[in-house]
Formats: structure tokens, sequence, C-alpha cells
């Protein structure tokens, strides 16, 4: 949570609202997982596992993973895991880039256009 906090501040957010939004956000994922794991137990229909990545991509990624960890649940499926952790990462990296004024990705567009124009005009 320190990236993403940081850019937060550095883009001049309201910490307030952001800080509510993430206090929910994460509560919800929370109550989706207990809600997952309870229907887990109990036969009935799960939560999708799209909607779950959903509000981890939302933002509420760390409230998932507490849940993972006080619920054991969502924590040993490989395929799942491997999901959850590509979209933390991708929080880790937005956050990361956006300290460095969007460096890496401004320099990801400029070398797409290039091949783009190297592709169009040989």
């Amino acid at each position: 949570m320190i990236l993403p906090a940081l850019a937060a501040v550095q883009t001049g957010w309201n910490l307030r609202w952001a800080g509510a939004y993430a206090v929910v956000i994460n509560g919800i994922t929370y109550l989706f997982y207990a809600a997952d794991k309870r229907r887990a137990q109990g036969g009935a229909w799960r939560v999708p596992e799209a909607r779950l990545h959903f509000l981890e991509l939302l933002g509420g990624w760390p409230g998932a993973f507490l849940a993972q960890g006080h619920l054991r649940h969502k924590c040993s499926k490989v395929s799942y895991q491997v999901s959850f952790w590509f979209i933390v990462l991708l929080w880790q990296f937005v956050a990361f880039d956006s300290l460095q004024n969007w460096a890496i990705s401004k320099a990801v567009f400029v070398w797409a256009d290039g091949i783009r124009q190297a592709v169009e005009h040989p």
C-alpha cells in the first residue's frame, strides 16, 4: 500500500475521499470473499472468480489479501493466485510510474509509435 498511497499524495487526490473509497472497496471485497467462502462450504452457487478479480482491480486487493489469509480462501489455487498477484503488481507499477511522472509509460508509447511508423513506412 505504500506506493499507491505515495502516488495518491503526490497527485494531489483528496485524501479523505481516497481513504473513504479504499475503506469501502476493501470492505466490499472482503465481504465478497467471506460470502464465497460460506457458499463454498455450503455447496451453494459461488461468486465468480472474475468478479473477485474485478473488485481487486478496482482497488480491493488489500482487502482480498487480508481475506485470503484470515478466511483461508482462494490462497492455494495457483491460477487464482497468479491473477491476484498480477493485479497487485499492476497497482504497484502504476503507482511507481506515476511517481516517476509516467516516464515508463511515455517511453513505451514512444517505442510503440516508432514500431508503428516503421511498419507503416518501411
